[in-house]
């Protein structure tokens, strides 16, 4: 069901909770949540529900790795308003071979859009190697072993390869500044940690709850107002992080 067709949010979420201290944190989320969707973000949490790593496809994986190698140290909202020209520059992500096939002109026409030499090339050098034993066997062999697959891809780091996977459906969270300032700020050990006791308080999938948290840094410019509550007691037809 989407989030939009809800009368009440914040009450149908709460009615669920369990009452202990992990409430104070689902109910800052919970916040969040329906402020994001008071702003008209439903569609983009509506997408992280139903992404699933059965539905990645060569052209889903191919522009979520290029997606998740540039947004690494680029502004979100920069790298969405040209994101449509990187895609025509690597020829719409239809074809991992056509890109290998095509690398010199691909290059040319990445870095007309951003002239970042290392990005292009690290992504470049990526669709290439997975060309080489083509999509369906490194498809295979990624699931076997996701974050292990995913380290192992050019310009992928611990933080961009849970990026990467959230972004594919598999259900994790992405530690990048955000969330960790907010997992300090309320009390838990990491992000993961948070995002998994407020997935429990919730029943919000793990990735979707990243999802809330990150847009709503982004979109508030500051942490929500958690002290003084604790202290008491796709864009692009695309998921855009």
């Amino acid at each position: 069901m989407s989030w939009n067709t809800i009368n009440n949010p914040r009450a149908a979420i709460m009615n669920g909770l369990s009452p202990n201290v992990n409430m104070k944190a689902a109910e800052i989320y919970i916040d969040a949540k329906i402020k994001l969707i008071d702003l008209g973000f439903s569609e983009e949490i509506d997408w992280q529900h139903e992404v699933a790593t059965g539905n990645v496809t060569e052209e889903v994986f191919s522009r979520e790795y290029c997606w998740v190698v540039y947004s690494a140290g680029f502004s979100e909202r920069v790298l969405r308003k040209h994101f449509a020209a990187l895609t025509t520059a690597y020829r719409d992500f239809i074809s991992v071979n056509e890109i290998s096939r095509d690398r010199l002109a691909c290059l040319r026409d990445a870095l007309r859009v951003f002239n970042n030499q290392k990005k292009a090339n690290g992504f470049i050098s990526g669709i290439c190697a997975i060309a080489e034993v083509g999509f369906m066997q490194f498809w295979k062999s990624f699931s076997d072993d996701p974050f292990m697959a995913a380290r192992e891809l050019p310009y992928i780091g611990n933080v961009t390869a849970n990026h990467l996977l959230k972004n594919l459906g598999f259900g994790c969270a992405k530690a990048d500044r955000h969330l960790v300032r907010m997992a300090s700020r309320l009390g838990f050990e990491s992000p993961e940690d948070l995002c998994l006791c407020v997935s429990r308080e919730t029943g919000d999938p793990v990735d979707v709850v990243d999802l809330i948290w990150w847009r709503y840094s982004i979109v508030s410019k500051a942490v929500p107002p958690t002290e003084k509550r604790i202290g008491k007691g796709h864009a692009p037809s695309r998921n855009p992080r």
